[in-house]
């Protein structure tokens, strides 16, 4: 009876024998057919300064990622953004409407 009156302490553990075959992979049931990915951007003027903000959500491979980005700029980087776009969106107007107006 000498032998079970001994007991373990609560940092001793017994090692189990475990194949790689073993362990189970949450993820193996989603195959490569379920993905998605979402994502924001914004830049604003508050007069001051230019804010960017950028969010990203992607679920690939069985991995859920999240990035999120927040900055401060110049109010000059509004400024040049703003410029480029409306010469980038007359660009593609003049492209769309080129058809229509080499007839006359």
């Amino acid at each position: 009876m000498a032998n079970y009156s001994k007991e373990k302490g609560k940092t001793d553990l017994e090692k189990q024998d475990r194949e790689e075959s073993d362990i189970i992979n949450p993820m193996s049931f989603c195959g490569p057919f379920l993905s998605f990915r979402y994502s924001y951007r914004s830049i604003y003027s508050d007069g001051v300064n230019t804010h960017v903000k950028a969010k990203e959500r992607r679920f690939e491979n069985g991995k859920i990622e999240s990035e999120d980005f927040e900055g401060k700029m110049e109010q000059s980087v509004y400024n040049q953004v703003s410029k480029e776009m409306q010469r980038y969106l007359a660009m593609q107007v003049e492209f769309f409407l080129r058809p229509f107006m080499d007839g006359h």
